[in-house]
């Protein structure tokens, strides 16, 4: 079982390199975030108004404009 410490690390790991794809293609980081282990990547279109509130490292959003391009990335 995984400490609060070590979660929050890996939490804190997977917010910096969400934060890395800005810039990129959404599909293009999507491929990227799965590459590294992150399964549970989402990409989240302009008319997205909600999400579920649950932590979870191995989940990165990647918000895109209308171009598909991720204007900011998160973790959890």
């Amino acid at each position: 079982m995984e400490s609060a410490d070590e979660f929050e690390g890996r939490l804190r790991a997977a917010q910096e390199f969400a934060r890395s794809l800005t810039g990129l293609d959404g599909r293009e980081a999507s491929d990227l975030a799965v590459r590294q282990g992150y399964h549970r990547t989402q990409v989240m279109t302009p008319d997205v108004e909600t999400v579920t509130m649950d932590l979870d490292s191995l989940r990165i959003r990647l918000f895109v404009d209308d171009r598909g391009v991720v204007v900011r990335g998160s973790a959890g």
